[in-house]
């Protein structure tokens, strides 16, 4: 999924979501305890979630960043 957003945009990862707050994307970093990680970080999203019957599928999933993800999680 990373590889496909990559190519799309040339060579970097890129929000699938136009209404995200950020339009590049860096990579995770292992989490380390006492530092939060980057609010620009990727995340694999589930458009239906999976505690809703959504699926692992290439087209049930969209690459957004932590942030907007968090806020998502809130609803």
């Amino acid at each position: 999924m990373i590889e496909e957003n990559k190519k799309r945009n040339g060579g970097v990862v890129k929000s699938d979501d136009p209404n995200d707050y950020f339009d590049v994307l860096v990579q995770p970093r292992r989490s380390q305890r006492g530092i939060t990680p980057p609010q620009n970080k990727w995340q694999i999203d589930h458009i239906i979630p999976k505690n809703r019957g959504g699926t692992n599928i290439f087209s049930n999933a969209s690459v957004i960043s932590r942030k907007l993800n968090r806020e998502k999680w809130d609803r």
